[in-house]
């Protein structure tokens, strides 16, 4: 179209120059003139650039089953790979704390193992390796660790504490043995296949124990260091019962006992806590020491806030020593407001047991408040005489003697006057007590002697005495 247009231009430029006169009109337009052929094709553009290659396919490991393992567990594994060549020289990895062992070749791409879990693996995920001359493949995360139980604690787990804590069996396979023994009347129930093993500073008490759970108590001494603490559980009998590790299973807070060298009161407790307590008379030296609580039961812990140094679980607790820790243990399932512990220490004479003191004749001399510490029984059939004098003033007044010390010690207490046998105690426990009234003056003899009921041992023969009158 662009020759036409230009050719037509010419033809008028032409004409309008042949002509002298006027001008004339213009003339009308011509007609447009037929296109013209389109013109050729232009050159085919230069080719674009080749694309990336796509990536090569790798072999891999593709799965591993079972993919979870409780700790202490002893199982098969399968894994299966992907363009694998496994052959007899492939070998396995499960980290730290896992015993590979009868690797076998199923085929190319699948390996069957034995693994055995320690106990002290570390819990979580982690990565299976599968090494085959200089090829390694890695299953990152592909396998999981666990404790064979949940640990759940109910109240409060601080230094000096008691606190209540159920146990679950995850490993359904292995139900914990219900084996239970006593009768609930004259011996309670107990569940001698089942134990719950915790460090030094505490101790695990069963309480009840189904297939799949175990609830007990947990007793903490108020010196054990705050921090994760390990259960395991031990179940069976024979030579390999089923144990069930439990690591960093209670977060012991830290705490300090509360101090007071008269009476106290707690103002609020929740049911099953317990508040630490440390009485301290304000005068030096040894004292008979008892807390009476209003309400909830105190847990004498003696001098160091031990349960090795347990002095009794009761409203009223006594111990002779220059302080006494104890719990303000709350029992019932509601919360105890207020409550008052009242205190009284009674400042003693310490005396020290000596033989020969086998009878009235050579007793030991003693006066009262008085404590005796250090005491031993030489002879199953051996007796411990103590005398003192008691006053016109003292008649009428309470006698008041408990023997202290080991809790295995089987012991019994007598008193003796001029003539003869007045009072014993009942012997229904180790430790016994014994209160009578004064009814004369003049001497009187404490006889301390093993119990003869069947449960006295001689590798048990320590004791403490404490006597005064009120």
């Amino acid at each position: 179209m662009k020759i036409r247009k230009t050719l037509i231009a010419v033809a008028s430029l032409a004409l309008f120059v042949g002509c002298s006169g006027s001008d004339g009109a213009d003339g009308k337009n011509g007609i447009d003139g037929q296109p013209g052929q389109d013109g050729r094709d232009g050159q085919d553009g230069q080719d674009g650039q080749d694309g990336q290659d796509g990536q090569n396919s790798s072999a891999s490991v593709s799965g591993v089953f079972p993919g979870a393992a409780f700790l202490g567990q002893t199982l098969e594994v399968t894994l299966s790979g992907f363009a694998t060549e496994w052959d007899a020289s492939s070998t396995l990895s499960f980290g730290d704390g896992v015993t590979v062992s009868d690797v076998r070749v199923a085929s190319p791409t699948a390996l069957i193992a034995t693994i055995q879990i320690g106990m002290g693996a570390a819990e979580g995920r982690r990565d299976v390796r599968v090494t085959s001359g200089s090829e390694e493949l890695v299953y990152t995360g592909g396998f999981q660790i666990s404790s064979p139980v949940a640990v759940d604690v109910l109240t409060t787990a601080a230094q000096g504490s008691i606190a209540l804590v159920e146990v679950t069996n995850l490993d359904r396979s292995r139900p914990f043995d219900t084996t239970t023994a006593g009768d609930g009347f004259f011996e309670p129930f107990s569940f001698p296949n089942v134990d719950v093993l915790a460090p030094t500073g505490t101790v695990f008490q069963v309480d009840n124990v189904t297939p799949n759970t175990i609830t007990g108590l947990l007793l903490i001494d108020g010196d054990r260091a705050p921090g994760a603490i390990p259960l395991t559980v031990v179940s069976g009998t024979g030579s390999s019962p089923d144990t069930y590790p439990a690591p960093d299973a209670v977060d012991i807070a830290a705490r300090s006992a509360t101090e007071f060298d008269a009476d106290h009161t707690v103002s609020s407790l929740a049911s099953f806590d317990t508040e630490y307590l440390r009485f301290a008379p304000a005068a030096s030296g040894t004292h008979i020491i008892t807390l009476t609580a209003s309400a909830g039961r105190l847990v004498g812990l003696g001098s160091t806030g031990r349960f090795a140094d347990l002095s009794g679980v009761a409203t009223q607790v006594t111990h002779v020593g220059e302080s006494l820790h104890a719990l303000l243990w709350n029992t019932g399932s509601t919360t105890l407001s207020n409550v008052s512990i009242t205190s009284e220490a009674i400042a003693a004479t310490l005396f020290t047991e000596a033989e020969p003191n086998d009878s009235d004749a050579d007793a030991g001399a003693i006066t009262l408040p008085a404590v005796v510490q250090n005491a031993s029984f030489s002879s199953p059939t051996d007796q411990d005489w103590f005398s003192f004098t008691a006053t016109t003033a003292d008649v009428g007044k309470t006698l008041r003697i408990a023997t202290t010390g080991n809790p295995r010690t089987d012991t019994i207490i007598e008193v003796h006057d001029a003539g003869g046998l007045i009072a014993a105690s009942d012997d229904l426990v180790y430790l016994d007590t014994l209160t009578l009234t004064i009814t004369q003056e003049g001497e009187h003899w404490v006889v301390i002697l093993p119990s003869d009921s069947g449960f006295y041992e001689p590798a048990y023969n320590t004791y403490g005495m404490y006597a005064y009158l009120d």
